[in-house]
């Protein structure tokens, strides 16, 4: 059975709780997207705690306090869930982040492709049928990554003070 890995996407969401109902309005509304705030006894709001109407891509949708308000890829707004926005969303990293963030993102990506050329290198069998040269010359990157990723480390746990 195939597998798919959801793509990356950060997202604009605000929290709708009763301290934020004015800016999740602003946010919605200020950005093209059409929603209302209500005050409604009903069997999932027994308190009558505000609600906000959402129009939704599906239809009108309603978020409760804590619920997240989200704006989708595509400009859309849509209510989400504490617990499944929890599951699906972290906080996003600015490319302007901290020299040790973008560090840590080069080590990971790094480790990932020397471990790759590495097992290409030692457990292909189509390793051995390439030209020497070609040989050679892939066995003398994976040495130039793992030196830098030595000194990448170190330089990474001198940061992070270890």
């Amino acid at each position: 059975m195939p597998r798919f890995t959801k793509k990356p996407v950060t997202v604009e969401a605000m929290q709708f709780t009763d301290l934020s109902i004015n800016q999740c309005l602003r946010f919605v509304n200020a950005f093209g997207g059409k929603a209302q705030v209500e005050e409604c006894i009903s069997m999932e709001n027994p308190l009558g705690y505000p609600e906000m109407r959402i129009k939704t891509l599906e239809g009108v949708m309603t978020a409760r306090d804590g619920d997240w308000i989200i704006k989708g890829v595509n400009g859309e707004f849509y209510p989400c869930k504490p617990d499944i926005f929890e599951k699906t969303y972290a906080p996003a990293v600015d490319s302007a982040d901290t020299h040790i963030g973008r560090m840590e993102a080069e080590h990971k990506e790094l480790t990932d492709k020397s471990t790759k050329l590495d097992s290409f290198i030692y457990q292909n069998p189509i390793f051995k049928g390439l030209d020497g040269v070609e040989r050679s010359s892939m066995v003398n990157q994976l040495s130039a990554m793992k030196t830098y990723l030595f000194h990448l480390n170190d330089r990474l746990q001198r940061a992070l003070g270890k």
